[in-house]
């Protein structure tokens, strides 16, 4: 019988290599790239319930740089009618020391991206929702796992 050899597992950061690459990391800039807010014909007849999708990209610039595209998707359903979809495009620019990678963006899109920007998308979901003939959404604070 021909076996062929499993692919040695990937060691997972820890967190004190985490630590140490980001104290060497800087952010740059944070730019609003895209904004597209749609409120849909439907009343509201129930509470209003919604949903954040949340989906961030490496990009890296060279071995030093790197980018962040990190894109929320945030919907409102009233009973099974949609009310509303707002879309908010970031890019994120950051300057490192050292050379950074996908475990190491893996890491970071975890536990503190969203640290970064999810303060930004609270402020204009509840700005854009005020203006959309609905309650105005306060989005809940972000939690850390």
């Amino acid at each position: 019988m021909n076996r062929e050899a499993a692919a040695p597992k990937k060691k997972k950061m820890t967190n004190k290599e985490y630590s140490n690459l980001l104290k060497n990391i800087e952010i740059n800039s944070i730019v609003l790239l895209e904004l597209e807010a749609k409120r849909y014909p439907a009343s509201i007849e129930k509470d209003m319930g919604f949903h954040i999708k949340h989906e961030p990209e490496f990009v890296k610039a060279n071995c030093n740089d790197f980018d962040i595209i990190d894109l929320y998707t945030i919907t409102a359903r009233s009973g099974r009618k949609n009310i509303f979809k707002i879309r908010i495009k970031w890019l994120l620019s950051f300057s490192s020391e050292v050379e950074v990678n996908e475990e190491f963006f893996a890491v970071y899109a975890e536990r503190s991206l969203i640290l970064n920007t999810y303060p930004y998308v609270r402020e204009i979901v509840q700005s854009i929702t005020s203006k959309m003939d609905v309650p105005p959404l306060v989005m809940p604070l972000y939690k850390a796992k």
